[in-house]
């Protein structure tokens, strides 16, 4: 489906000359008069296709983000302060990524106390297919969920595929679509590892002015118990390089989870 989008995009499109960015590297920056628009991870589920250009900083992240998982006694309610992704452009077509919480609080559930600290550490190593200088790209990130010694950490490694698609199909209109593969561990048995699926849509497009909106739709399928969320938010352009978000992701079943975000993100 998604070569096919591809395929459709590609022979309607007219081909814009492009510069040779080949090459850049972090050793050798991207020119910023070469720079392509930036494009951020965030606030959607859905990843950009798009790499940060080689030799720069982007650093995109909820400033804070208030979580609720489950409904009523099962209701479990995170706060998560500067949830943020530090990438560094190391060729024209890839970057490299950390992510980390530097704070995370946890509400008390059940036996369990509350508890807080610093969040595990995610690699992320995003490489574009195809269309990285264009209106319509498609990318594969890698992730590495490493724990690390915090009360809030499982202490355990993940792992994780992510194939993000993005096609402007109009001036400033952008239809997302994504795939997310991860493998992950249930404390109760560390040893095992189980499969969660998420699936996501988004359209994103201008309001007035520097604002722009999203609304999306998910679904996240952790080892067969799958729910849904429907998520929207405004994104303010303080500058081409920095720009403000805000944001809910509104659970649609029992075990969804609600979240409502601050964020922001800047390129150096």
């Amino acid at each position: 489906f998604l070569f096919a989008l591809f395929l459709i995009q590609f022979q309607i499109i007219a081909q814009d000359t492009i510069p040779d960015k080949s090459i850049y590297s972090i050793f050798n920056p991207t020119p910023r008069a070469l720079m392509r628009d930036m494009y951020t991870d965030r606030p959607d589920v859905v990843e950009a296709a798009f790499t940060v250009d080689a030799g720069h900083f982007q650093y995109e992240g909820d400033l804070i983000n208030r979580q609720r998982v489950g409904r009523r006694a099962e209701e479990d309610n995170n706060l998560l302060i500067n949830n943020g992704i530090y990438k560094m452009g190391i060729t024209n077509r890839a970057d490299f990524e950390i992510a980390f919480a530097s704070y995370i609080f946890e509400d008390a559930t059940g036996e369990r106390p509350a508890r807080q600290g610093l969040g595990d550490v995610t690699f992320i190593w995003k490489q574009n297919i195809f269309g990285n200088d264009k209106n319509v790209g498609l990318a594969v990130m890698t992730l590495l969920k490493m724990p690390v010694n915090s009360p809030v950490s499982n202490g355990l490694y993940e792992y994780g595929l992510i194939f993000p698609f993005i096609w402007e199909f109009a001036e400033d209109w952008e239809l997302g679509l994504q795939y997310q593969l991860e493998w992950l561990r249930q404390d109760e048995r560390p040893e095992a590892f189980y499969v969660e699926s998420i699936y996501a849509a988004v359209v994103s497009g201008p309001v007035i002015g520097p604002v722009d909106f999203f609304v999306e739709a998910a679904y996240i399928d952790p080892d067969n118990e799958g729910f849904f969320t429907a998520n929207g938010g405004i994104m303010y352009n303080i500058s081409p390089n920095v720009v403000l978000d805000t944001g809910v992701n509104i659970g649609l079943n029992r075990f969804a989870y609600d979240r409502y975000f601050l964020g922001l993100s800047f390129r150096i």
